[in-house]
This record gives structure tokens, sequence and C-alpha cells, in this order.
């Protein structure tokens, strides 16, 4: 089963643990390593990344180490991979050109 991190209990997303499949079940813990939840993963995402825990609206803040990190531009839905394709940074975003390079290069499916 993969692993994932909600470090703040206020966080709406979790970090990655491992690479994740789309279809995985994955335990997400807290930092005391205390399993929270499960939650099917619906696209892939790399150790490392995130991964939204609720729904977030467009224009949703996205909390991660309890800490207002970025606006999302698009529905976020649970268990989906949450990064440049759907989020602007919280004080500066990255230009266009190299969004459309990191999305080719993770293989990020967009709408």
């Amino acid at each position: 089963m993969c692993r994932f991190i909600q470090v703040d209990p206020n966080d709406n997303v979790a970090t990655a643990l491992q690479d994740t499949s789309a279809g995985d079940i994955a335990q997400v813990f807290d930092q005391h390593n205390i399993c929270l939840c499960q939650i099917k993963i619906t696209e892939n995402i790399p150790l490392g990344n995130k991964v939204a825990l609720t729904q977030l609206e467009a224009g949703a803040a996205v909390i991660k180490y309890g800490f207002y990190i970025g606006t999302a531009t698009a529905r976020i839905k649970p268990g989906e991979l949450v990064h440049v394709h759907n989020v602007s940074g919280k004080t500066a975003d990255i230009p266009p050109a190299y969004k459309k390079l990191i999305i080719e290069r993770m293989g990020i499916q967009t709408r």
C-alpha cells in the first residue's frame, strides 16, 4: 500500500512518500505515523508530489504544512495530483513555458 504524509491537520493535500499510480489505494499518515485515512489515487503521483485530500474548487487555497502555498486554478478532486497544471503559486507563478515543460516531462494529463 502507498504512503502519503499530511503534516498539519489543516492541510488539504498530502505528500507522496513513494511513487504511486492511478488506481492505487494510499494510506495518509500524520507526522506521528498514525494512519488518518485511505484515499484512492486517480492519477500517477511521483515521490514528493502532492495529492488532493478533499475537493478543491477553482480559487480555493491549497494548504501544505499548515501554510497557504497557492490557489487552485481548476477543480481538483480527491486523489488527483496537485501541481503546476492546477495551482498558481502564492508569491510568484511559474512562467507558462516552464509549466508546459514540467507538464510534458512529468507526463501530466491536462483536461
